[in-house]
């Protein structure tokens, strides 16, 4: 009986948090804060449109523009979407292109909703704020 009620509260929580992107920007902020990125900095945003994103939790993640334009990262063609292997405290370098006024990157962290990349995980490239 235990069992089944942890399967249930277990499968009842993945699918609230399904509906919800992973992180809001106040999330980002504390995760930074807490050292849960390592010794990453608190971002400030990409430059245009190139930059380092991170997250505390590692795991795929998947990136795309809503609206129009392509991102990529070192190697990678420009693409609508991107599937980057994430490790906690470490960066990865991404890029977008052809972005349309009122497009916004968006990520979606597994078992998450798609949401804004928040800017306290961007980056600026380096040798510039």
């Amino acid at each position: 009986m235990r069992a089944l009620a942890l399967v249930l509260m277990l499968c009842t929580g993945h699918a609230a948090a399904a509906d919800k992107p992973a992180f809001t920007e106040a999330d980002a902020i504390g995760a930074v804060a807490a050292g849960m990125c390592g010794a990453l900095p608190v971002g400030t945003g990409l430059v245009a449109g190139r930059g380092w994103i991170h997250q505390p939790i590692p795991g795929p993640v998947q990136l795309r523009i809503s609206g129009a334009g392509l991102v990529s990262t070192i190697g990678q063609k420009p693409q609508r979407s991107i599937t980057l292997d994430m490790y906690a405290g470490r960066m990865s370098y991404i890029q977008t292109q052809d972005i349309a006024a009122g497009s916004r990157l968006e990520w979606k962290v597994p078992g998450h909703a798609w949401g804004l990349v928040p800017v306290g995980f961007q980056l600026p490239p380096s040798g510039t704020k």
